[in-house]
């Protein structure tokens, strides 16, 4: 039987870790094999964002002490497994055949899209192993800086795409056709099918928008349920809706998720099918576990 996947966001694990939450019957739990956490590179960014270096570190150390009782799941950023997504869709169209995009790695280093492995996170000759060691490489990385200005501009993104669609009259709820025109937009030039490269022309991106299933998409989905829920809303965006927004891959692959009520509220407003649990239940759930083994 294989181990439930779970998905905590940054409040859960800080609970763990300052102890807010008994974390045995968790660690047990994991240590069972009953379920695997699940960490990606929104979590390290967050940690790195922690002006606390004692908290920052405490909940790493704390990571790193789960990651010894069995070893942590890691899942790919959302835009890649989006990406994945729409090859798949595209390898199914026109080769026949269905493969889930691979979302899980066994280290965090084998989730980095190929152009970034040998620039980020490298540390002299090698790669750091622990996670308090790459959050901490972090906070002086290029790709950090990236990030944090993407929470800056956040809000006002969200405030000039609620103007231009309520100027324009357009409808809040994004169109079908729109969907699959921006999942088409993913897609790479050319595609490795099984039976060798394919060079992707005009006439088979208007086939694959005309009829993409993009219920076999759910980081898709979630991502575009998110905005759409946010259009709907109108609640004033925050710098913390960027990091919400990237935890949605495990919001759509887990076992089980969990999430704050903004996140849950923008994704019960964007008609998504796949609602993560509350932050507030985290605790009873952690306790339930309880009886495990």
């Amino acid at each position: 039987m294989q181990p439930h996947t779970v998905y905590l966001d940054m409040a859960n694990w800080i609970a763990l870790a300052e102890g807010h939450v008994d974390s045995t019957p968790f660690e047990k739990a994991i240590a069972d094999t009953y379920i695997v956490p699940v960490l990606g590179l929104p979590h390290l960014l967050e940690l790195a964002s922690n002006a606390n270096t004692g908290g920052r570190k405490l909940v790493a150390s704390y990571m790193d002490s789960v990651d010894q009782l069995a070893s942590i799941k890691w899942i790919k950023h959302y835009w890649d497994v989006i990406r994945r997504e729409a090859i798949s869709c595209f390898k199914e169209m026109f080769g026949g055949n269905w493969e889930p995009p691979v979302t899980f790695f066994r280290s965090f280093h084998e989730t980095m899209p190929d152009a970034d492995r040998a620039t980020i996170m490298t540390v002299g000759e090698g790669m750091p192993r622990s996670i308090s060691e790459m959050v901490d490489i972090l906070v002086d990385l290029n790709e950090f800086r990236e990030y944090r200005t993407d929470c800056l501009d956040y809000p006002d993104l969200r405030q000039r795409i609620v103007s231009i669609r309520s100027a324009r009259g357009a409808a809040k709820r994004f169109t079908d056709i729109e969907l699959r025109t921006w999942l088409a937009e993913l897609l790479p030039e050319r595609v490795d099918m099984s039976f060798g490269p394919v060079e992707i022309q005009d006439d088979m991106r208007k086939k694959f928008v005309e009829s993409v299933d993009i219920s076999k998409c759910p980081a898709f989905r979630a991502n575009w349920a998110f905005h759409e829920g946010s259009n709907l809303d109108h609640a004033t965006a925050t710098q913390s809706d960027i990091p919400d927004l990237w935890h949605l891959t495990g919001v759509a692959y887990c076992d089980l998720a969990f999430a704050d009520k903004r996140t849950i509220e923008a994704l019960r407003k964007g008609n998504y099918d796949k609602m993560p649990t509350g932050n507030s239940g985290f605790k009873g759930w952690a306790q339930s576990l309880g009886p495990v083994g």
